[in-house]
């Protein structure tokens, strides 16, 4: 269980995409994510202030998760992989891959 309301990787693309989907690969299976972003900087704070929400609130992971993304054909720069549901019985979450598709 988290302590806080989540934890995130942000993936930098710079100059920035209109991302459709994104895929995670993972040897531990079973966490719950929603995918964010931002157009350039990183927001100071979690989401959402700052943040906008282009995924399902969340999404349970399998060991490799294709998450699809509704960015309205907007580039953004800064997408925000956050983390809010550990997998059972589980104190860290290891990903081992992330990949943005247009």
């Amino acid at each position: 269980m988290l302590s806080k309301d989540g934890v995130g990787v942000i993936i930098d693309a710079s100059p920035g995409v209109a991302a459709r989907k994104l895929t995670i690969r993972t040897p531990t299976p079973g966490f719950e994510v929603s995918i964010w972003v931002a157009r350039n900087d990183p927001p100071s704070s979690a989401p959402p202030e700052g943040w906008t929400r282009v995924s399902s609130p969340t999404t349970k992971i399998d060991t490799r998760e294709v998450i699809d993304l509704d960015t309205a054909a907007n580039r953004y720069r800064r997408y925000l992989v956050w983390i809010t549901k550990l997998p059972p019985e589980e104190q860290a979450v290891k990903i081992s891959e992330l990949l943005l598709y247009k």
